[in-house]
């Protein structure tokens, strides 16, 4: 039986000429996505199956790594004060054909403590072991997206993340969204042109949008803020209905 299983140790360089068996890619986080101690991240992505059918008894692990100048690592972190546990997930699945795409999330336990990385790309990794014979090859078994990831993102980092901001249709008619890359922002305040708070609306997944039933036509402003507080980006829109 064939089964896809994680290699938590020495990783080796890939032959040019080996088998590509199993294809990963991140679908989020996206990219200056910024990971905060103690807040949950769950990259999720796809796996294709480029070998023979997957039955539903056959084991499927992913594992976050680095991607530190062209070598993966495995990323860890701690979980209830024991450090250096991989960031990985046994992925639950059906049958999966040749060239069947299975979806995959990978969730961390909390607390969540990365602190040793800024600004590097991390990947998604599996192996395949078939008839016992395990195939550490680690890019035939992996993609990297070149996903940044941040740790209490700095100054460059927000200002990165302030410059993916984008607030749309403005002006507004009925509804003003607000998209945000990564997972950083976490409130946006709208205020009148005196400066006085209208609402306090949330974001999920950087994403946001607010209803402007109850808004005059005007100029308000906005404030977009990371967890801790920290100010992304201000702006304003028009109303005009």
């Amino acid at each position: 039986m064939k089964k896809l299983l994680l290699i938590m140790s020495v990783f080796v360089t890939t032959a040019v000429f080996a088998q590509k068996d199993i294809s990963t890619t991140l679908t989020t986080p996206t990219p200056y996505s910024a990971i905060i101690n103690g807040i949950p991240v769950s990259p999720s992505g796809k796996i294709v199956n480029l070998g023979p059918a997957l039955t539903a008894q056959d084991t499927i692990f992913v594992i976050m790594c680095f991607n530190q100048n062209g070598s993966l690592v495995p990323i860890t972190h701690t979980v209830n004060g024991t450090a250096g546990i991989r960031w990985g997930a046994n992925i639950s699945h059906g049958a999966v054909a040749t060239n069947g795409v299975l979806d995959f999330t990978v969730t961390p336990s909390l607390p969540f403590n990365i602190t040793t990385f800024s600004g590097a790309s991390i990947c998604a990794v599996a192996y395949l072991q078939n008839g016992g014979n395990v195939d550490v090859n680690i890019v035939n078994n992996s993609s990297c997206n070149q996903v940044t990831m941040t740790v209490n993102a700095g100054i460059n980092d927000m200002a990165a993340i302030s410059n993916s901001v984008k607030v749309f249709p403005n002006p507004a008619k009925d509804v003003i969204n607000f998209a945000i890359e990564g997972n950083l922002a976490k409130s946006i305040s709208v205020m009148d042109i005196t400066g006085k708070l209208i609402e306090n609306v949330g974001t999920s997944f950087g994403e946001s949008q607010i209803n402007l039933n109850n808004y005059s036509n005007g100029i308000y402003l906005y404030q977009i803020k990371a967890q801790d507080g920290q100010l992304i980006k201000s702006g304003k829109f028009t109303v005009s209905k």
